[in-house]
């Protein structure tokens, strides 16, 4: 069914006092009737009802309250270090006693492979002496760097 044009619509005939009871009664509230004694008791209820609560607390929603640090044994993360290789390591994540003891028999452990950062094979010749020249580079500026920190010691 179309809303008709706001020109159309008919104003109500009901005086203010018959449209507040039209609405107490769909809404099943009698107008006035609790007396004076029973609002001053229920505002008392109220007032007691709101000491006995904490004290408004404000969170800032940027920087959240957060929760101090508790240390949880589980769940634990265990290796395989016969099928770990540099850049690919085998792990697993156990989450009670009874799975990190089956884990260690199976041949996992807690400490994690300790790959190096150094390469196993050497460089090739022409590799080699681009890092050489790359390593003079560096040194040279940073000798000139500790030079133009001690002539600013003097000054």
């Amino acid at each position: 069914m179309p809303i008709p044009p706001p020109e159309r619509y008919i104003k109500s005939n009901l005086t203010r006092e018959q449209r507040e009871e039209q609405l107490a009664i769909v809404y099943g509230v009698t107008v006035n009737q609790l007396s004076h004694e029973e609002i001053e008791r229920m505002r008392q209820i109220v007032q007691q009802h709101d000491g006995e609560r904490k004290p408004m607390q404000i969170v800032d929603l940027n920087n959240p309250p957060k929760e101090p640090y508790r240390f949880q044994e589980f769940p634990m993360m265990v290796y395989d270090l016969t099928h770990s290789a540099p850049g690919h390591v085998v792990s697993k994540l156990v989450h009670s006693e009874v799975e990190l003891q089956a884990s260690l028999e199976k041949g996992w452990t807690k400490q994690a492979p300790a790959f190096s950062d150094e390469r196993i094979e050497p460089l090739s010749a022409s590799y080699q002496a681009e890092a050489s020249r790359i390593d003079r580079q560096i040194e040279a500026a940073n000798q000139a760097k500790r030079g133009r920190a001690r002539q600013a010691e003097v000054a």
